[in-house]
């Protein structure tokens, strides 16, 4: 979709290793006293270059270099370029000017890079362009047969792609990160499971219970330790999923987008300073396999990781890719690309791309991803629907508080802050409970334990215990009573750890309970109840300790 051609460009020749196949001899005489001399190579990262030098010449003209694939014999498909036959030298920018009398070098784009794959050889082409018109097609190669990493889970430390990157993320001391790529101006392309995900996969918490991740703290394109990278980018607030992963939370749909904000220096997008990766929409591999590379950022080494592995097949479904490589938490997101460097997927889907580091699992790029990106690409202006493969907005800040609803907090002993709040969320039709805990002004963590529901207009109540945890009231928004129940709940930090709903007490239709910490222990609770003992019912009155209430009168329920 995002197709574009190997364009060249100056700079440092890239490192290689003494492979370098070139056109023999001091090279082909073109045109306009230029003489070409192709070559293609393979680096020690396993990606494949093209570079071609041209000596001579008497005009000022364009220079190309190109690089052709062929798959187990067939013909050999050469990467097109975005030249066309009305460019001319005053308009088109996609060649490299020469400079006639001088050696002149280009090489194939960095941006948008080749990798070695099985059963598969390269080959090299230039040509000089004027006015419009080609002149040329001198071409080199092949390499490849046999000089390719082979099958069988190769993974090695790597510089990196400028268009692969590091989303680093963190909630309170836990840090965490995963792998994005730049596949439009301002779109990173990253797992769904990175962007919305089960607290039991993520952090070993409910299995059940599904929440928002953080917005990234930073995304780093081409982040290792050489310093390749250009600097953090941040994403908006936004992340997008598929309602597939979002409602359903099925692996086909495990890929998710985050828009980048331009850069504050100048404006410039980041497409536009690191390239947009190639990328296609995929129906999946076939029964037997497809050349697939694949980078990414494991949590377990500090620079980036390859792989060379086809894909194949996982389970009979198209979508399911299993792939012979280790890549341990923080390659989920990573893109795998076919032999022609276009990605066609990302680390993730079953077992959100693999319970062990060996081997990992993809999801391919389908319609639904295509969907997604298009809607990103109009502002959102295509029809959503409400299949799985409609976008889902997850707002990847703290939810917001309901409408009419305030927030309840407690200081704890320690000297951090416990908070209760009445989400403005959708998991609930009126909202959930929401918890969490921090000092000053940050947040440490926040939960919504159990998705219990909070009734419409009301808020939680929440008091601080000695021994550090909590308890917290609230009009709970159930089907017990018409207007909703009692709830009591304590826990620690962000952690439910006791929930009652005591004798199923009512709760008058818009209003909430209030709590209050005892000296000696315990609370003192006071609501106003839905009962018939008064038409507009009564101010009820109970202590209790935990989530048990007492049934003393007096010091214990009372009435009145």
């Amino acid at each position: 979709m995002t197709a574009g051609g190997l364009l060249p460009v100056l700079g440092a020749t890239p490192a290689h290793a003494n492979d370098e196949v070139c056109r023999p001899g001091s090279g082909v005489a073109v045109a306009f006293g230029y003489t070409l001399q192709p070559c293609v190579y393979q680096d020690s990262d396993g990606v494949i270059h093209a570079k071609v030098t041209s000596t001579g010449g008497t005009t000022d003209v364009r220079l190309f270099v190109q690089i052709g694939t062929r798959y187990n014999g067939g013909s050999v498909a050469w990467q097109d370029s975005t030249l066309t036959d009305s460019a001319t030298n005053a308009g088109d920018h996609v060649g490299f000017r020469t400079t006639p009398g001088t050696d002149n070098v280009a090489y194939s784009s960095l941006v948008n890079r080749f990798v070695a794959a099985p059963n598969t050889t390269y080959y090299a082409r230039a040509y000089l362009t004027d006015s419009g018109t080609r002149y040329g097609d001198v071409e080199a190669g092949p390499i490849g047969a046999g000089g390719t990493p082979s099958d069988g889970g190769s993974t090695w430390t790597t510089r990196g792609e400028p268009t692969v990157g590091k989303l680093y993320y963190h909630l309170g001391p836990v840090q965490w990160n995963c792998t994005g790529t730049v596949i439009a101006v301002d779109l990173v392309a990253t797992a769904g499971h990175c962007i919305y995900n089960s607290t039991g996969h993520a952090f070993g918490g409910p299995p059940g219970l599904w929440l928002n991740a953080p917005s990234p703290d930073r995304f780093v394109p081409n982040d290792n330790s050489s310093g390749g990278g250009v600097g953090s980018w941040y994403a908006q607030d936004t992340g997008w999923v598929t309602k597939g992963w979002h409602d359903y939370h099925a692996a086909d749909y495990d890929f998710g987008v985050y828009r980048i904000k331009p850069r504050s220096t100048d404006g410039a997008y980041i497409g536009n300073v690191v390239g947009t990766h190639r990328w296609k929409v995929s129906s999946g591999v076939s029964a037997a396999s497809t050349p697939t590379y694949t980078v990414g950022y494991p949590g377990d080494y500090s620079d980036p990781r390859a792989c060379n592995a086809p894909a194949t097949r996982f389970n009979g479904d198209n979508s399911q890719l299993r792939l012979s490589c280790t890549f341990a938490d923080g390659a989920s997101g990573g893109p795998l690309s076919d032999s022609t460097g276009t990605a066609y997927a990302n680390v993730g889907g079953y077992e959100q791309g693999g319970s062990s580091s060996y081997p990992s699992y993809g999801v391919v790029w389908n319609s639904a991803f295509d969907n997604l990106v298009r809607y990103l690409e109009t502002g959102g202006n295509t029809s959503a629907g409400a299949s799985p493969d409609a976008p889902s907005q997850v707002d990847t800040t703290a939810p917001r508080v309901a409408p009419n609803a305030n927030p309840a907090l407690a200081s704890l002993p320690d000297g951090t802050f416990q908070t209760a709040w009445h989400g403005g969320d959708t998991d609930n039709p009126t909202g959930s409970l929401w918890i969490a805990n921090g000092s000053g002004t940050s947040l440490n963590g926040f939960s919504e334990p159990n998705l219990l529901g909070v009734a419409a207009g009301t808020s939680p109540s929440i008091v601080a215990n000695p021994d550090g945890s909590w308890t917290a009231a609230w009009h709970g928004a159930d089907s017990d009573n018409p207007g909703g129940s009692l709830w009591l709940a304590t826990g620690v930090g962000t952690t439910l750890t006791s929930l009652s709903e005591p004798w199923k007490l009512g709760v008058a239709a818009g209003t909430s309970p209030s709590l209050a910490a005892l000296p000696g222990g315990g609370w003192a609770l006071a609501w106003h109840g839905a009962d018939t003992g008064n038409p507009a019912g009564s101010l009820w009155v109970a202590t209790g300790s935990g989530t048990t209430m007492d049934r003393r009168l007096g010091a214990g329920l009372a009435r009145g």
